[in-house]
Formats: C-alpha cells, sequence, structure tokens
C-alpha cells in the first residue's frame, strides 16, 4: 500500500527543464549561442550535484570563459524555474492521504532557494537534495537515504521522475516508480497504484 508518494523537481514540478532555461535566459542577456551555454553546463555538472564543488567552482569550469559574469549566473540558478502550478494543485489533494516527498538531483545555490519557497515548504514534508547527501538518483544510497529518513518501506513508497535512468535505482530496491512526460498521463498512472 502507497504511503508516501516522492516527486523530482525539474520538469516535474517546473514548466521547463532547469539547463535549457537557464542556456536561453542568458542567451536573451549575453546573446551567446545557448547549445554552447548548455554544453558547458553538462559537461561541469557531475561534481557540482554531489557538492563535489564549491558553487564558485562550477561557475569556473562552466560559465567564466564565455565571459559571463558570476553575479548573472547566480541569479538565473536561483530564478530560473517557473513551477507547474497543476502538479501543485494536485499534490496538495494527495497531501491529505499521503505523505509528499521531494527527492532532486540539484545545486547547492538552488537548494537553498527551494528549501525556503513557501509554495513547496508548504506541501512537502521532506526535501532530498542529492548536494546534500553526496549521492545521485542513478544510486540507490540516495533512495536508501531517503527511505530511512522517512521510516518507509520500499513498498510503501512510489516515485516520480522525468528521466528513466533515474527510475532504475528505485526498481531496483521495489520502489513503484512513474516516468513523468505529462500532467495528464501522470494523474492517469498515479491512480493505478493509489486507488
Amino acid at each position: 500500500m502507497i504511503k508516501t508518494i516522492i516527486f523530482d523537481f525539474a520538469w516535474v514540478l517546473t514548466l521547463s527543464k532547469c539547463f535549457p532555461k537557464i542556456a536561453e535566459n542568458l542567451w536573451n542577456q549575453y546573446k551567446l549561442d545557448p547549445n554552447i551555454i548548455m554544453k558547458s553546463l553538462y559537461s561541469s555538472e557531475s561534481n557540482y550535484v554531489l557538492w563535489k564543488e564549491t558553487t564558485e567552482s562550477f561557475y569556473n569550469n562552466s560559465c567564466k570563459h564565455l565571459g559571463i559574469s558570476f553575479k548573472d549566473f547566480s541569479y538565473q540558478f536561483q530564478n530560473w524555474y517557473i513551477l507547474e502550478e497543476n502538479v501543485l494543485n494536485y499534490i496538495k489533494i494527495l497531501k491529505e492521504n499521503y505523505e509528499i516527498v521531494l527527492h532532486s538531483d540539484n545545486f547547492d545555490i538552488l537548494a537553498k532557494v527551494l528549501k525556503i519557497n513557501p509554495k513547496l515548504t508548504s506541501i512537502f514534508d521532506l526535501m532530498v537534495f542529492s548536494n546534500d547527501i553526496w549521492y545521485n538518483k542513478t544510486q540507490k544510497e540516495a533512495f536508501l537515504y531517503t527511505l530511512n529518513r522517512i521510516n518507509k518501506k520500499t513498498n510503501e513508497c512510489i516515485f516520480i521522475d522525468d528521466k528513466e535512468k533515474n527510475l532504475i535505482a528505485p526498481y531496483e530496491l521495489w520502489i513503484q516508480a512513474i516516468l513523468y512526460t505529462s500532467f495528464e498521463k501522470f494523474k492517469i498512472d498515479l491512480e493505478k497504484f493509489i486507488t
């Protein structure tokens, strides 16, 4: 029986993906090819998402050579997202009967903002970020950490993410999982597990 619903952040709770949106915003500001910005961000993200390097180090490795200022880089990382109100409103309904958890591979500079966003703190019972636990969602240890924090068994949880690769570790732990492709399909998929 499902007791806890665990959500990813970007492209599940937001209207866009993280790096493409940051690249688009910086392109509008700096007139740089957004593909070059994205390539640079992706090439440097693996250490930062696990807090193996600081925000400034990640900036130095990804965007400084493009002429993007640290101030603008920081602003875009903290403000790129627009929350998907349909999903948030649905979560409020789910919260009446289920524990609601946010589990995201994320960056220190953004996680700090999300932890104090009242729209999120009002609906999530727990927020888990990769930069805090030093494991990402491709690693079973990330989910074992969350299970331990919420004191739930694997068969009591379901995880929602927009990337197939992030569903492998949950499946291996016998956590049910849903690939998020759209809000309407997500609702249909979830209701198969909770009704």
